[in-house]
């Protein structure tokens, strides 16, 4: 796992009051860690700030982004 998804994980785990195992477990669908690790998270961020994927709910582009690489 890259040093920023750990930082991450860890920062979620805190604000949520857990530990990072249980962050890493039920907060965080692998698609996205994965997603995050190969750069397709950002590829795809940067085609919703782009206006190439649109999504007709009222959803911020990181919302978006993550709704297109869900399965």
């Amino acid at each position: 796992m890259p040093k920023n998804l750990i930082t991450a994980v860890k920062h979620a785990a805190q604000v949520l009051g857990n530990t990072p195992a249980i962050c890493r477990q039920y907060y965080i669908h692998p698609v996205i860690a994965e997603a995050y690790a190969s750069g397709e998270l950002a590829r795809v961020v940067k085609e919703v700030q782009r206006g190439k994927i649109k999504c007709e709910e009222e959803l911020s582009e990181i919302e978006t982004a993550v709704l297109v690489l869900l399965p």
